[in-house]
């Protein structure tokens, strides 16, 4: 049942996606025309290789997909979480769902498998569908939030140092903000993502609202610092320019004092092992002659 309905879903998807494809080719031949006039391509023949070909109809797939993604999805908590975890344009999201997608297919196909008795079989299935969820979840928490975090600690110094520079080169703090972020696009994709819409909400909202919006966004030591200091400063007319210089560094020591304190518990950590598996072993190898003299004297 569960490969019929699968297959019907994917002739659907085929004949919308080809109907899409045809009432888009005109549209599509202008794009081209236009790609290959701006590329480096010396002909349209080297232009039109199948290469192209195939990557242009995936960039139709990955759009159709994606609007179908915002369209069901958008509210789903999986999907919220996406721009924490550093994935925030609507590529890798398409990708990140699409794997998911397949991986729960394949997993039901298996438990159809596996099971003959139906009710048992709807039973896993729910259960896998529950239990598969929570899974990716935590999966993504740890390997891709928790890892975006650490980077936006690691390059939040860099950002203060980059923003400090634009406004004493004369911009406003939400023009600094925006041409800041392009910059840290490539150190940390969220970052930079957070910081657009940080300067956007202090456009509409004011610098209040908009750094309590960023604090629950990101609810980090550093985004505190910021957005407290960012406020104090233009309340009190105080120069930005050196109010981020100084929380710069005060960032940068914050950070060293930290490193500092997680290398001073490796040798703590070292004492075990050095214990259990060099030294006991080593006062076993004195103690065990005299006491398999001792034993056998008795």
């Amino acid at each position: 049942m569960i490969i019929a309905i699968s297959i019907l879903l994917f002739l659907l998807g085929s004949i919308v996606f080809i109907l899409n494809s045809k009432s888009m080719k005109e549209e599509q031949e202008y794009v081209d025309n236009f790609k290959f006039m701006i590329s480096d391509h010396d002909s349209k023949q080297e232009y039109y290789n199948i290469f192209n070909q195939i990557s242009e109809q995936k960039k139709i797939l990955d759009d159709f997909l994606y609007s179908l993604i915002t369209k069901y999805l958008s509210e789903n908590e999986l999907y919220t979480m996406l721009p924490s975890g550093g994935l925030v344009n609507k590529k890798d999201k398409t990708n990140f769902f699409l794997i998911y997608f397949i991986e729960a297919i394949l997993g039901l196909a298996i438990v159809y498998y596996l099971n003959e008795d139906k009710m048992k079989m709807l039973a896993f299935m729910v259960v896998f569908i529950i239990v598969n969820n929570i899974v990716i979840k935590m999966i993504f928490r740890t390997f891709f939030i928790n890892e975006e975090r650490r980077r936006i600690k690691t390059n939040f110094t860099y950002f203060l140092d980059l923003l400090a520079t634009a406004t004493k080169s004369g911009m406003t703090v939400e023009l600094g903000l925006i041409a800041v972020s392009e910059y840290i696009g490539n150190m940390s994709s969220s970052l930079a993502n957070y910081i657009k819409i940080y300067s956007n909400d202090i456009s509409n909202n004011g610098f209040s609202i908009a750094g309590e919006n960023l604090r629950k966004n990101l609810d980090l030591q550093e985004v505190k610092d910021f957005t407290a200091v960012l406020e104090n400063a233009v309340e009190s007319g105080a120069a930005v320019t050196d109010a981020l210089r100084v929380l710069s560094k005060e960032t940068r020591d914050f950070h060293f004092i930290e490193t500092e304190e997680k290398i001073g518990k490796v040798n703590a950590k070292m004492g075990i092992p050095l214990i259990v598996f060099i030294m006991f072993p080593i006062i076993v190898e004195i103690i065990a002659p005299g006491v398999l003299n001792l034993v056998s004297k008795m």
